[in-house]
């Protein structure tokens, strides 16, 4: 049974997700902006039910292809969903499966949580890269991933801080 504060987080968390995309930082010879979608795209899978975490971001993918500019850089359409960093946007939904899986595995305490955290941003940002690597012909891209490693422990901190937060406050959606 859905409640209203389980809705309230789901579209707070969807919310959040939006405005991450535009409030990211170019990096200077760099093809990947910063920002903290890894943050909030991977997190539902810490808060909802993996079908429930997959339908969060699909729903983000589904606004920005719309047109409406939750993307990188304010970007937005479905032009921009299907190039060249399409591979953050299929591991966005891979992420969340990792971290739903890893949560069967391992056990709620500060530490699993960042570990399983930092395991399931590295497979967005190492998809992405694949895949930017791979249709923009350059392996040195590979190497800029390197660079977003510190950012992703960073953004696994505060992740499995919110997620300990939730869980004082009961607001984690358990499966039934």
């Amino acid at each position: 049974m859905v409640n209203t504060k389980q809705i309230a987080i789901f579209f707070i968390l969807l919310g959040l997700a939006c405005l991450s995309g535009p409030l990211s930082i170019p990096i200077p010879g760099t093809e990947v902006d910063i920002s903290l979608q890894t943050l909030f795209l991977v997190l539902p899978a810490f808060v909802f039910p993996l079908k429930k975490a997959l339908l969060l971001v699909l729903s983000y993918l589904f606004l920005g292809a719309l047109g409406l500019p939750v993307f990188s850089d304010g970007s937005s359409g479905i032009d921009v969903l299907l190039g060249p960093h399409i591979g953050f946007f299929i591991g966005f939904l891979i992420s969340n499966v990792v971290a739903s899986a890893l949560k069967v595995f391992l056990n709620n305490r500060f530490w699993s949580t960042f570990i399983n955290f930092s395991i399931s941003q590295f497979v967005t940002l190492i998809t992405g890269f694949i895949v930017l690597s791979i249709k923009q012909d350059s392996l040195h891209i590979m190497l800029e991933s390197l660079n977003f490693i510190p950012g992703l422990l960073v953004k696994s901190l505060i992740g499995s801080g919110v997620v300990g937060w939730l869980r004082v406050k009961n607001l984690i959606w358990h499966e039934h």
